[in-house]
């Protein structure tokens, strides 16, 4: 057994980062958040400076001595390839840790490897949007969450960009009026600007992304043009996970888990949707769905548990 009475837990992504604390001891978590950890998104320079002063806040403000953690999980968007984790092992490098002491994955394996068992699919639908397959020899397949526009098709960003896009064709005459765009122009406060179609064309990703919860309570609201697009997002999403089921080579008569996490699948319509087209695609007759319930970083406690700790939690 590892010695240290803390487990870490870090999730990773192109906006925000959170890690959380677990004091074996005392079974206490605490949580912290902080700003983006992605290098392809921010800068190798700022990831790392980012990843090391978080760290040193959160120790010094729990007291924490380096030999106290036992260890750690690092689940990063945009750790891909060897060359990512070669970038990450070396940033820890950088934050006084013992490589022994840390585990360095994707996001979305950190979500899976925290709340089920292989084979699997985890497919995440937030910002972006990815699928993740693991077989039962432990070998892993992705699809989708390269970036945007090319990929992370069917995520927050996508169902924004469509809706924006019948938006603008509507004030140009091409769509009929739908009352999700007074919604939308409540939203961006727009109600007083002219030339409309500029402002909308003018949003950051940031602001499309933000559509994308008023989408989704319109669906599950009945409205029939926010539920059209989150059918084809929902079908996009299941398109990916569909490809990374194929390549895990499971009998149809097999169980599987398919983990849902992302703020996306927390709208009814949008998870349904999934659901049925991704058993409709796959023929798949044992699927056990889990819609991750908690922060990636507070279902890491339990991978991190299970690889440097006491296996206390139960999945």
């Amino acid at each position: 057994m590892s010695e240290g009475r803390y487990l870490f837990s870090v999730d990773g992504g192109g906006t925000k980062t959170e890690y959380c604390v677990y004091d074996v001891d005392l079974h206490k978590m605490e949580s912290f958040r902080f700003g983006s950890t992605n290098y392809k998104n921010i800068g190798l320079k700022e990831a790392t400076a980012n990843l090391k002063n978080s760290f040193r806040t959160i120790c010094d403000s729990l007291n924490i001595g380096p030999q106290e953690i036992r260890g750690m999980v690092v689940g990063v968007s945009g750790c891909d390839t060897e060359s990512d984790y070669a970038v990450y092992q070396s940033i820890v490098k950088h934050m006084g840790l013992d490589l022994k002491k840390v585990y360095i994955c994707n996001d979305s394996e950190l979500v899976f490897l925290s709340v089920a068992d292989k084979p699997g699919i985890c497919v995440v639908s937030g910002t972006g949007s990815i699928a993740v397959g693991f077989d039962k020899e432990g070998k892993t397949y992705r699809c989708g969450g390269w970036g945007r526009p090319l990929s992370d098709l069917g995520s927050g960003y996508w169902i924004g960009e469509q809706m924006l896009k019948k938006w603008i064709k509507y004030c140009d005459g091409q769509e009929p009026y739908d009352e999700i765009f007074r919604t939308l122009e409540g939203f961006y406060h727009f109600e007083e600007a002219e030339e409309l179609p500029y402002y909308i064309a003018a949003l950051s990703q940031r602001d499309i992304t933000a559509a994308a919860h008023l989408i989704c309570d319109g669906a599950d609201r009945g409205n029939s043009l926010c539920g059209q697009v989150l059918s084809e997002a929902a079908g996009e999403a299941a398109d990916i996970a569909a490809a990374v089921y194929k390549k895990i080579h499971l009998e149809k008569q097999e169980k599987i888990h398919i983990v849902l996490s992302g703020s996306i699948f927390k709208g009814d319509f949008y998870r349904q949707e999934f659901q049925g087209i991704f058993q409709e695609r796959t023929g798949h007759m044992d699927i056990q769905y889990i819609l991750l319930d908690k922060s990636p970083a507070q279902a890491g406690i339990r991978l991190a548990d299970d690889i440097f700790g006491t296996n206390s939690f139960n999945k």
